[in-house]
């Protein structure tokens, strides 16, 4: 399966701090030959745009529908993590 620049869904507890947490959706940044041996994914979470909301320089607007997004949404860059690559649902 190919991850990379995928939208999935990832269940992200626990956290520390200010992390986003819960099921939410994601961004796969990581390389497929990194994904494929490795047992993690490098994403970047995904979070609902709020209405009023500003959008940083270190996040990224998507619209409503890209990756089955149900809304208006903002990458979170600056929140980059890892993911264990085992369970992953669709947006």
């Amino acid at each position: 399966m190919s991850y990379r620049m995928g939208i999935f869904l990832a269940d992200l507890n626990p956290v520390i701090g200010s992390e986003q947490k819960g099921k939410r959706p994601v961004l796969v940044v990581s390389d497929e030959v990194f994904n494929s041996v490795m047992p993690v994914l490098t994403i970047l979470p995904i979070t609902s745009l709020k209405k009023g909301r500003r959008i940083y320089p270190n996040e990224v607007l998507l619209p409503k529908g890209t990756g089955g997004l149900s809304t208006d949404s903002i990458i979170l860059a600056h929140q980059s993590g890892l993911f264990l690559n085992n369970a992953w649902g669709s947006c």
